[in-house]
C-alpha cells in the first residue's frame, strides 16, 4: 500500500508571512526545502568520528549481511536435500501404488478367467440337463402317443376249471 499523499507540508516555512495561510498553489514550492538548513557545519574532528561510525555501522551491517546470506545458503541447502528426500519417498509410494494396482488387475484378472471357467461349466451343465429333460419330455410324449395304437388286446376270459388244461399263452 502507497502512503496516503498530503498537499498540505509537515514543517512551517518561516519565510511566510504569519497573517496568511498556505495555499495550495504555493505547496509545490515547499516540497524543495532543504530540511538540514539549520544544522551547523561540523568540525573536521566530528567530521572524522561520524565517518569512522558510519564505517563501523557498515562493516556491523556488512557482518550481518553475510551472516544472512550464510543462513540463507544453509536453509537453501537443507530445503534442497528436503525437497529430495521427499521426491524419493513420492517416487517410492508411486512404485508400490503401481505395483499394488498392477498386483490387484493381474488378481481380478485370474478371478474374471475362474468365474468365466464356471460359467462355461455351468453352461455346458445346464445344456446337458437341458437335453436330458428334452429327452425325457420327447419319450414320454411318443410312449403316450404309441401307447393306445399298441396296446395289446385284453386277453379273454378264461375260466379256469380243473378239468380242461391250462391255456398257454
Amino acid at each position: 500500500m502507497g502512503a496516503a499523499r498530503h498537499l498540505a507540508p509537515k514543517w512551517v516555512d518561516t519565510d511566510l508571512p504569519w497573517d496568511e495561510p498556505a495555499k495550495a498553489e504555493d505547496t509545490p514550492l515547499l516540497a524543495v526545502v532543504d530540511r538540514f538548513h539549520n544544522h551547523e557545519e561540523m568540525s573536521p574532528e566530528g567530521m572524522a568520528e561520524a565517518i569512522a561510525d558510519l564505517q563501523a555501522a557498515v562493516e556491523s551491517l556488512d557482518g550481518r549481511l553475510a551472516g544472512a546470506v550464510s543462513e540463507a545458503s544453509q536453509a537453501t541447502k537443507g530445503l534442497g536435500a528436503s525437497m529430495v528426500q521427499m521426491g524419493d519417498a513420492l517416487t517410492k509410494r508411486v512404485r508400490e501404488l503401481e505395483e499394488s494396482a498392477q498386483s490387484e488387475a493381474e488378481r481380478a484378472s485370474k478371478q474374471i478367467k475362474a468365474l468365466q471357467a464356471a460359467n462355461k461349466r455351468n453352461r455346458r451343465i445346464g445344456l446337458a440337463l437341458a437335453g436330458v429333460l428334452a429327452v425325457g419330455i420327447a419319450g414320454t410324449l411318443v410312449l403316450r402317443f404309441q401307447a393306445p395304437a399298441s396296446k395289446p388286446a385284453a386277453p379273454a376270459q378264461v375260466l379256469y376249471s380243473p378239468d380242461q388244461p391250462a391255456p398257454n399263452p
